[in-house]
């Protein structure tokens, strides 16, 4: 019996201890291992969000595209061939817009 990856708590996830025999003990989880846990920990918190892997991968490219990251960086450390893939990251609202003209 496999122990869960998270454990979830009033101040959120805390990650378990890799666990062997995940995915036949060689180190990987798979992705809907991780959304399963992903659910399981959400429901247990009472969240009424949807969290899946894609979402917290997308939402952590986003925050360090925000934070100044390099897209090349980010392109990089998300394994994208493509510089237009890691591109979508880039989210612009009024406020970032208004600041960069106002640098002009």
């Amino acid at each position: 019996m496999r122990k869960n990856l998270f454990r979830a708590n009033a101040s959120g996830f805390s990650f378990q201890p890799f666990q062997s025999g995940f995915n036949q003990g060689i180190g990987k989880l798979s992705r809907q291992t991780i959304n399963h846990e992903l659910s399981e920990a959400t429901t247990r918190l009472n969240w009424t969000k949807h969290v899946t892997a894609h979402i917290l991968r997308h939402s952590f490219a986003s925050t360090l595209v925000r934070n100044n990251a390099s897209l090349p960086a980010v392109q990089s450390l998300f394994g994208h061939s493509d510089l237009r893939v890691t591109s979508r990251y880039i989210h612009q609202d009024l406020g970032q817009l208004q600041a960069a003209v106002n640098l002009i």
